[in-house]
Order: structure tokens, then C-alpha cells, then sequence
């Protein structure tokens, strides 16, 4: 499997994504999962607005993942003061956090605290600032969807691309010039392994999710990513750039979409 933005790369970063994910052919995704940005308990900060107000240091495992890119946005976008730290493995970052060598880590499913951090959920051990996803998680009915933050037009629809990464989830992919028959054949074993009983009581013994998207809709939504117009492709751009302040305005043909509640 391979990451939830892998089909954005070309993108956000075409610079460095030297592919097309729509020439990949996807297998399915076996679970729809929000992701999240989590502080310890102890820093104080427990929503987003809370991290406009000093800087928080913040754990992400490399400059192409969502762990690093949503924080990147939300400091350009939304004025919050995240100190991006990249290179942590996703258990190190864990750790870092609760020996408060970082306040923050830039992103983690609801899937993973759900089954392998459930006890910092029950314990009450970490704040949960914004759901990345199309829709809430039902555990979670509190923790806000990103979009939910959108001032005006441009940035709503910043946010919802970057949401329609939870419908991706962590995909079974096969490379370009995989002969049909072999591809019809690896869709059909997805197909059935998201029905398999054993396949099904061993997920619910790990309290793993399964919520699959089947191949087709996964290859149509990667689709829809790749024909993002050009315009929403630049504001997207801006606003995920390192190093400069966004400013919509000056990316955008129609001023309008820059205006809205508390857009200028």
C-alpha cells in the first residue's frame, strides 16, 4: 500500500512527483479514515485557534506526507504556528510526544488511535484540533472537519482537497503496464478479501476499520484529482508553499473567491 496523497504529488509537489497517479491502476482501498493533528495533554493547546496564538512544536515524517503538509497549510492559510520537525518514523514521533520532545504530530488516522492507540483516546491523553475527511468520523463527532475552517471560497477549496485524501486511505496500487487480465484478477482478490469472515474477525480482533472503496470508485477519484482546474491547482500550490505568505489575492483571477466571512 502506499500513501493518501500519493494521487496529489504531481500537484502540490510536481517539482518532485516525476509521475501520474492516474496511470497507476488501483486495487481498492480497504478502509475510509480521517485523518487527524494531535498536542499532548499537557501543552494546553486543544483547538487550532489555540495554535494561532504561539508556536507549537510539531513531529511530521517527511515534507511529502500529510503529517507535514496539512500543518504547512494551516500555517499559511489559517496564521497557525506550527514548527514543522520532519524525519521521525510514525513510532518515534509517538514517543517524542510523550517524553515532550514535541507538542504536536502532524497527522495520525482515527484508524491507528482507534487500534493502536486507544488508550491515549480513553485516557484522554492527547487533544484532537481537526478531522481531515469529507465526512465526521462518528466516534468523533466533536473534533471539526477541516473544511469547517473556510472563510471563503479559495480556501474551502483548499481544505476539500486535501479532505479527499481520507477517501484514498492507504490503497493497493499496481504500476502502470500490468497486463488487463492480471489487474481484473488482483480487483477481484480485493473484492473478496474485504468479504472474507477471517479476513473481517481479525480486523475486528485488532480494531481495524473496514470500510473499503472498490477499485473503480478509487480510480474515478483519482480522476477527479488529476482534472483539478488550474487555478484551484495554484491556490493549492500557494498555499502548501514553504517560505512565502500566502496571499489569495494575488494567486487568483477572480478576487471573489477570496472573499467571504473573514476573507479579504
Amino acid at each position: 500500500s502506499i500513501g493518501e496523497t500519493v494521487p496529489m504529488a504531481h500537484l502540490l509537489t510536481p517539482q518532485q512527483a516525476k509521475f501520474k497517479a492516474g496511470e497507476f491502476f488501483w486495487l481498492g482501498n480497504p478502509a475510509v479514515t480521517n485523518t487527524t493533528i494531535i498536542t499532548w495533554h499537557t501543552t494546553g493547546i486543544r483547538t487550532l485557534h489555540d495554535a494561532t496564538r504561539r508556536e507549537v512544536v510539531l513531529g511530521a515524517s517527511g515534507a511529502g506526507s500529510p503529517s507535514s503538509q496539512v500543518p504547512q497549510i494551516l500555517n499559511n492559510v489559517l496564521g497557525t504556528k506550527f514548527k514543522i520537525i520532519n524525519g521521525f518514523p510514525a513510532t518515534a514521533i509517538d514517543v517524542a510526544m510523550e517524553r515532550g520532545e514535541v507538542e504536536a504530530r502532524g497527522g495520525i488516522s482515527f484508524g491507528r488511535l482507534k487500534s493502536f492507540r486507544r488508550a491515549w483516546i480513553e485516557e484522554k491523553k492527547v487533544n484532537m484540533l481537526v478531522q481531515i475527511g469529507l465526512r465526521k468520523d462518528a466516534m468523533f463527532p466533536d473534533v471539526p472537519l477541516l473544511e469547517s475552517y473556510a472563510r471563503n471560497e479559495a480556501e474551502r477549496r483548499i481544505f476539500r482537497f486535501m479532505s479527499s485524501s481520507s477517501m484514498v486511505g492507504r490503497p493497493l496500487v499496481a504500476p502502470p503496464g500490468v497486463p488487463a487480465e492480471r489487474v481484473a484478477a488482483l480487483r477481484r482478490a480485493f473484492e473478496r478479501t474485504m468479504q472474507d469472515k477471517e479476513f473481517l474477525a481479525e480486523a475486528a480482533k485488532l480494531r481495524l476499520d473496514v470500510e473499503p472503496v472498490a477499485a473503480a470508485e478509487l480510480q474515478a477519484l483519482v480522476a477527479v484529482i488529476a482534472r483539478t482546474p488550474a487555478e484551484d491547482v495554484a491556490v493549492i500550490q500557494a498555499a502548501h508553499a514553504t517560505g512565502k505568505s500566502f496571499n489569495c489575492k494575488d494567486v487568483v483571477k477572480d478576487v471573489k473567491l477570496c472573499q467571504g466571512k473573514g476573507g479579504g
